[in-house]
Parts: structure tokens; sequence; C-alpha cells
């Protein structure tokens, strides 16, 4: 069967009569249930892509008459880029059809109807969509999930068979359409950007990276006119707007200015120190001369000498 999402049949052959053995390629990001056991704070984006491969082998496999019967996540591999590989098919079934061979399914898995009836001799795909149903809740536990994922795994694990949907109803489910990339113009160069590729100040004026990389590089010159504070933090650009776009964002966004940003804030605090040390050093002078007891005209003259 030829999917990218079920296990390639290398080769096969009989030990005897009755046993025999399945070689298949070795998959190096192992199987489902250790990567959900390792990977904790995997993102919800790698654990979506992981469910839809899981979804199109299943499509696959039952558009061509097969049910799989044991759905888990140890029969689930990993290909290095962690797209999932349906495999083991030990007990796989055609569809409606009597059985040849006992049903081989793990329990926890295992679909109601299948529980309750201890003489099954046909299997529907209803039966692997349950299980699937169960590895989502499971590969989506402890995650932040929208309404329409919870809506799809509960309708998977329906205890009516016909109230699940098939592998391509799941497919087409809204718990798996791409939300539109919001977008922002950018307050200088006024072109259009996705808005999360670059620093927006608190009121959602957004500036993109090239004339966010522009404005460091600037800042950096002598006499330079655009205004970044001592923090780093720079003004934002956006016309009577006096809210500021924080430091670390700006360092961020443009890693390659990095080196110009880390000078601006050097020069500020060398000004700052350059201007503190003569404030102390003016404070120590007129203490010296209050000390000394010289009148205030000669102080005077002594600041006017100085000052020269």
């Amino acid at each position: 069967m030829q999917s990218a999402c079920i296990v390639r049949i290398q080769g096969a052959f009989m030990q005897d009569a009755h046993q025999g053995c399945i070689l298949m390629p070795f998959y190096k990001g192992g199987d489902l249930d250790a990567w959900i056991r390792d990977s904790p704070f995997a993102d919800l984006a790698t654990r979506r892509r992981i469910a839809i491969g899981l979804l199109y082998g299943l499509h696959d496999l039952h558009s061509r008459g097969f049910v799989h019967c044991d759905i888990k996540p140890k029969n689930i591999f990993l290909a290095p880029s962690l797209s999932p590989v349906l495999g083991n098919f030990d007990g796989v079934q055609m569809h409606d059809v009597t059985m040849t061979q006992p049903l081989q399914t793990t329990k926890q898995y295992m679909a109601p109807e299948l529980l309750r009836d201890e003489d099954v001799d046909k299997v529907e795909s209803a039966v692997d969509m349950y299980s699937v149903g169960v590895v989502l809740a499971k590969l989506f536990e402890n995650t932040e999930i929208s309404e329409a994922t919870k809506s799809l795994i509960s309708s998977l694990r329906s205890e009516d068979p016909s109230q699940r949907p098939t592998a391509l109803e799941a497919l087409h489910h809204e718990a798996f359409q791409v939300e539109p990339v919001k977008e922002a113009s950018c307050a200088i160069c006024l072109d259009i950007y996705p808005a999360d590729e670059s620093v927006s100040c608190a009121d959602g004026h957004f500036t993109c990276k090239k004339c966010l990389g522009h404005s460091v590089r600037a800042a950096a010159q002598p006499d330079a006119h655009v205004n970044f504070l001592r923090d780093g933090s720079m003004c934002c650009v956006a016309p009577d707007c006096e809210l500021l776009i924080a430091g670390h964002a700006i360092a961020t966004a443009v890693p390659e200015d990095f080196a110009n940003w880390l000078d601006i804030v050097r020069k500020h605090f060398e000004r700052d120190a350059a201007a503190e040390q003569e404030r102390q050093l003016q404070l120590r002078l007129d203490a010296a001369l209050r000390e000394h007891g010289l009148d205030p005209t000669t102080q005077n003259h002594l600041h006017t000498i100085q000052d020269s």
C-alpha cells in the first residue's frame, strides 16, 4: 500500500506454518507513546500535525477496505520530521467482512461496541475512529485546545458508531482548519506584513523588521534622529503616539542588529555616567569653596573660569 502515513512493508517471511515476521523500516522518532511521555512541552502545532498525519493514514487504510483494529500510540511511529506512520498490522481486518482470525486490540482503546459484544465476527472503520479519539485525547492532554478540537474528540469517542466521523470527515473538521494570519501595516513603509513578525507599541502601531533594523542602525550613528531610551526601548514611530516599544522586543525581532542595539544602550549608560560624574564633581567643588569661606562673588568667578 503506497501511503506516506502507513508503514512501508519491506519484506515478510514465515517462521513456521502459523507464525511469520514482517520487515519494516526503523523509525528514529520512536513511537507516539514514547513521544507523548518525553515531550510534555511540545507545542500545539506539532501535536496538530501528528493528529492530521494519523487521520491521513487511516483514511488511506479505510479507503482500501481495511480496518486496523488496534490503533494506539505504540502502533504509531514517528519519522525524524515527526510525521506519523501507522504500523503493526497484525490484527488488520477487512471492512464488514466475516473475520478469519481472532480480533487483536487493546482494551484501553477498544470501541464500546466491541466490549459489549463478545461474539464479534465483523468490524467497521468506526472502531478505528473511536480508538483515534482516545489517542487524540492523550496527544492533546494537558494542552490548551480549542472548543472545536474538544468537540471532535468527543464525537470520535461517541458510544454510537454511526455518530463518529470518518477519517476524511475528521480531516475536514474545523479543529484542523488553519486560522487566517493576522496582518498589519508598517507605520513607516506602509507595507503589509504578518503581525507577529516584528514589533508593536501597546496601541498596536506596527513596525516591520526591515524598518526596525534601519531605525536601530540609524540610532547608532552620530546625530541620530531616532529616539532610543536608556533601556533600549524606542519611541513609537506612529504620528502622535508617545508609547514605547520595549527594548527586549526590539533585540528579539532584529537579532542581526543586536550589536547596534547594544551600542546604543552602552552610549546611553556612558553619557549618563559622565553626567553623573560631572554633577558629583561640581558638588564636591561647591562644598570645598564653601569650606574655605570664599565669598559668592569669588565662587561665581571661579565657576566662570571652570566653564570657559
